[in-house]
């Protein structure tokens, strides 16, 4: 029996009301499978306010690069093992290296664990997949801490009583 014919149909919900509450994530998953929004529910829906969108994603260049099988086949299963795509990884690592390498030409401006935050979370918008910036945030994060641990340029200080 094909694909097709195996599907149910979708039904098409009109109004907020018949959307069930409480569902596990298994359970919505099932349901989203068998229904779908009718036009009538999104025209009776209000328009997201635009400082409550998320940002439109930054304009990116494709390019060719190329890779040994043996390479690719490894950055792939890191990838995997992080749960993120092997081009999104591919960002970080050459953002990340770009950030080093600034650093030790005296290109960057981290001179302070809040700059280099700031850095990080400046490179990690740019490439976090939609609906990740918490696993961009918290991997940004990890990095700085260990950056702080191990340079003592980047090591915060207390701020000063100020009376």
């Amino acid at each position: 029996m094909s694909e097709e014919k195996k599907r149910k149909p979708i039904k098409l919900i009109d109004d907020p009301s018949e959307l069930p509450t409480d569902l596990s994530d298994e359970e919505q998953l099932l349901f989203w499978e068998t229904h779908g929004l009718s036009q009538e529910f999104l025209d009776k829906t209000e328009e997201v306010p635009a400082d409550e969108r998320p940002r439109p994603r930054e304009k990116t260049t494709p390019i060719s690069v190329r890779f040994d099988a043996h390479t690719l086949d490894r950055l792939k299963a890191m990838a995997d093992r992080r749960s993120t795509g092997y081009q999104t990884l591919l960002k970080q690592f050459v953002v990340e290296r770009l950030y080093e390498e600034e650093k030790l030409e005296g290109r960057g401006s981290v001179g302070t664990a809040d700059n280099a935050e700031a850095r990080y979370l400046e490179a990690w918008e740019r490439i976090a997949p939609p609906g990740q910036e918490w696993r961009a945030l918290y991997e940004a994060l990890e990095k700085i801490a260990h950056n702080v641990g191990r340079h003592s340029a980047l090591r915060s200080q207390p701020p000063e009583d100020q009376n």
